[in-house]
C-alpha cells in the first residue's frame, strides 16, 4: 500500500518532534562536552535532519499540499495557509540561527553561550509544535472533508 502525501507529511512530523527532544537534548550537553566525539555525532545527525527532510517536509506542503487547497475558496483555508507559509519562513530563520550555532559545536568548539542557545532551541521547538498542530488540525480536517 502506497502512502498517501498527509500520510507521509504526518511521519515527518513524528521525526520532526522526535529530533527536537533530541536537540533539546543535545543542547544541554554541549556546553559540558564540546570535545565529545559521540555528542558531536549526533549535534551532526540532528543538523542533517533539520537541514534534509525537514525542509524538504515544507518545500513538499508549499507544492504538493497548499496549492489545491488555495485553488478553493473557503478564507479560512488561504488564511491559514498564508499563517503555515509564514511560519516556513519564521522556521527557517530560526534554524539558520541554530545551525550556525550547532556547527561551531560540532566541529569541537564550544557554543558561544549555552543559554542562548539552549533558548533559541526552546523558541523554535515552541514555533514547531505549534505550526504542526496547526497544520494537522486544519489541514486534515481540509483532506478529510474532499
Amino acid at each position: 500500500m502506497s502512502m498517501n502525501v498527509y500520510e507521509s507529511l504526518d511521519e515527518t512530523h513524528r521525526a520532526i518532534a522526535l529530533h527536537l527532544e533530541r536537540l533539546k537534548l543535545l543542547a544541554q550537553l554541549l556546553p559540558t562536552a564540546p570535545s565529545n566525539e559521540t555528542v558531536r555525532g549526533q549535534v551532526r545527525e540532528v543538523i542533517d535532519f533539520f537541514t534534509g527532510a525537514s525542509r524538504e517536509h515544507h518545500y513538499d506542503e508549499e507544492k504538493f499540499v497548499f496549492p489545491p487547497l488555495l485553488a478553493g475558496t473557503d478564507a479560512t483555508v488561504h488564511k491559514v495557509i498564508e499563517r503555515l507559509r509564514e511560519d516556513h519562513a519564521w522556521i527557517e530563520l530560526q534554524w539558520l540561527d541554530i545551525q550556525a550555532q550547532l556547527e561551531t559545536s560540532a566541529e569541537g568548539a564550544s557554543a558561544k553561550d549555552g543559554q542562548d542557545l539552549i533558548a533559541a532551541i526552546d523558541d523554535f521547538a515552541l514555533l514547531m509544535h505549534d505550526h504542526m498542530a496547526l497544520e494537522e488540525s486544519t489541514l486534515h480536517s481540509v483532506h478529510s472533508a474532499d
